[in-house]
């Protein structure tokens, strides 16, 4: 047979176009159909070419783990009667890059390894993303005015970074599991928690609950840590971490309804470590537990107290409560070390001290409405043990502005109290005692 040009022009189209099925095939599928109730699952990858409205059924649905569904900037709506944007039923697999909106749940996953990015889930009935499975990623993503949480994650190993939840209904992010992980994320005025761990080894990481109606960073569960975030204008706590060895590191809390700061120790050795509370209309920073430590940290123009710490051997340190409506400082608790403390302009007592055994050294309140520092307890040592050293020495300056006070009082105390100390212009009932003892200054 004689070879023609026309047969070898037809020839080059035909292997072209074979060509170019087999790229498109081996990439994303494009869609532009909703599933809707009998639908086909995706098998493969795709890729959303128009914004879609799916009042019935799902929006699009992963019927293969490892796929990729891309919703490249588009919206699917559910029309407020749709019943998840995207449905989740195998594993590995990543939804991105658009908006789910106005179903009952923007993204509902029911299989491990779900990874959500760039996602926008909005004005759902119930939740914004809602994940039954483990080892979830949710990033640079936002859950904003759903019904009921903006993110709901259950189940182990669940990561959120980069992401907000603003003005849902209940919690902002909520996940129940071990090892859930929160960072440098943001929950807008949610009616209930802002940021909610439950489990062990929760972490929230350069993050912020912001005017909430109830409590902004939460952390239960054994070695929780809340580190460099900040929490503040809700209607109940600021930060509360509950269980065994919390922490709460460089991390901010102001103008909270209930405590700033609240950290609970079942099993002792909670840590406070550079951290502030400020405005707030109760206490500022208090730690319950045995083998607490206070480092490093402020409390500010708070409601009551400034510091508290409650439970036996506990260690407080280069730290300041200034301008509190209670007491600067309220430790409490036998063998209780207290180190580079000030305590200045507090309404009530600069350092008020419930410990048998303890030490107070190199601290200075001034200003103060009641006593500089009022201790409670036998076998304390209160100062530098030796008169002519002056390094350990605490010093109490004009404080009694309120009411006649002393620069130190001790009561209650057999043996009685050790230590010099130095006191001056304190508002004293017994002139010029400015201690009480009077040997302690």
């Amino acid at each position: 047979m004689r070879v023609t040009r026309s047969m070898i022009v037809l020839l080059v189209v035909a292997l072209a176009s074979a060509g170019l099925a087999a790229s498109s095939d081996a990439g994303e599928k494009p869609f532009s159909q909703c599933v809707g109730p009998g639908g086909m699952p995706a098998t493969r990858s795709v890729k959303l070419t128009r914004d879609l409205v799916c009042p019935a059924g799902n929006g699009v649905e992963a019927g293969r783990a490892g796929i990729t569904i891309d919703l490249n900037h588009h919206t699917i709506d559910g029309g407020g009667t749709g019943n998840a944007g995207a449905s989740v039923l195998f594993a590995n697999v990543t939804v991105k890059n658009g908006t789910l909106t106005h179903f009952g749940t923007g993204i509902s996953a029911a299989e491990n390894r779900l990874h959500v990015s760039h996602v926008h889930a909005d004005h759902n009935t119930d939740n914004g993303i809602y994940v039954n499975a483990t080892h979830a990623v949710i990033s640079s993503s936002t859950a904003s005015f759903n019904g009921f949480d903006g993110l709901q994650l259950l189940g182990s190993n669940q990561t959120v970074h980069r992401t907000t939840a603003d003005h849902d209904l209940f919690y902002g992010i909520y996940i129940n599991g071990n090892s859930g992980h929160v960072t440098r994320s943001r929950a807008l005025s949610s009616t209930s928690y802002g940021i909610y761990l439950s489990g062990m080894d929760g972490r929230i990481i350069g993050s912020r609950a912001l005017n909430g109606s109830s409590y902004g960073l939460y952390i239960n569960g054994d070695r929780g840590v809340v580190s460099h975030s900040i929490s503040a204008g809700n209607a109940g706590y600021g930060i509360y971490v509950i269980g065994a060895a919390p922490r709460v590191l460089s991390s901010r809390s102001n103008n909270n309804m209930a405590y700033d700061i609240y950290v609970s120790s079942s099993g002792g050795g909670a840590l406070v470590r550079s951290s502030s509370a400020q405005g707030g209309t109760s206490r500022g920073i208090y730690v319950l537990g045995e083998n607490a430590v206070v480092s490093g940290s402020r409390a500010i123009g708070t409601g009551s107290d400034g510091i508290d710490v409650f439970g036996d051997t506990p260690t407080v340190l280069r730290s300041i409560a200034t301008r509190n409506m209670g007491d600067g400082f309220i430790v409490d608790g036998v063998d209780a070390r207290l180190s580079h403390l000030r305590a200045s302009s507090n309404h009530q007592n600069g350092i008020e001290l419930f410990a048998d055994g303890a030490r107070v050294t190199s601290s200075r309140t001034d200003d103060n409405g009641l006593n500089g520092i009022k201790v409670s307890g036998n076998g304390d040592v209160i100062g530098s043990l030796h008169r002519r050293s002056s390094d350990q020495r605490n010093v109490a300056d004009g404080n009694g502005t309120a009411a006649p006070s002393y620069g130190i009082v001790v009561s209650f105390a057999a043996p009685p109290p050790r230590g010099h100390n130095k006191a001056k212009a304190n508002n004293t009932p017994v002139p010029p005692d400015q201690c009480s003892p009077a040997n302690l200054c």
